[in-house]
């Protein structure tokens, strides 16, 4: 494992540095550093952008509101602004223990394409649309057409996202999420 580790110190640097060739990531880093370590991923530059605060933040825009990239899964689980869109704070309180949550981002969540991702379909359901940026500008798609396949999104080189926009619920509408899946004791047993 042999990479250059940069941490710029603006949006505009973090674009510039994702014009390198094999430029990998890292913000929350709960997933990128498991896979750093597995071998997974041999990036030639490591872009931290965890210092980034233009990406952060749950506000209130015109038409919904807007959740920054670099937002934490345990500050999406407790806003306010988000008490509403239930199936996506419901997601986000079973996602991990309560230290990777106040680690995690939904910008990884989403970017890692896991179909097992706990925020997806509570944004999903939501109709949410992603923000994607680069040094070229920046671009708006529904985030059912960011997510192409297992492990897979459409994120191209130089691309950043930078967040999820969550369009105003209507009066009565009402979501939640429940998980199903097997507890470790079940899987130890077979």
């Amino acid at each position: 494992m042999n990479f250059d580790y940069i941490k710029p110190n603006t949006l505009t640097d973090a674009l510039e540095c994702l014009e390198k060739e094999n430029a990998a990531i890292l913000a929350g880093g709960t997933d990128v550093v498991v896979n750093l370590k597995s071998g997974k991923i041999n990036p030639s530059f490591l872009i931290d952008i965890k210092g980034l605060k233009e990406l952060k933040g749950v506000e209130k825009v015109d038409g919904g509101i807007f959740i920054g990239a670099l937002t934490t899964i345990d500050e999406i689980k407790n806003s306010p602004l988000l008490s509403r869109y239930r199936a996506l704070v419901e997601g986000a309180g079973v996602l991990g223990c309560h230290e990777i949550r106040c680690r995690a981002t939904i910008g990884g969540n989403i970017c890692n394409g896991s179909p097992s991702a706990d925020t997806v379909p509570g944004l999903l359901v939501h109709n949410a649309k992603v923000e994607i940026i680069s040094k070229h500008g920046s671009r708006i798609i529904p985030l059912e057409n960011f997510l192409i396949d297992a492990g897979k999104v459409d994120l191209r080189k130089g691309e950043l996202l930078k967040g999820v926009f969550l369009p105003d619920l209507e009066e009565n509408s009402f979501s939640r999420y429940y998980r199903v899946s097997r507890v470790k004791a079940w899987i130890c047993h077979q």
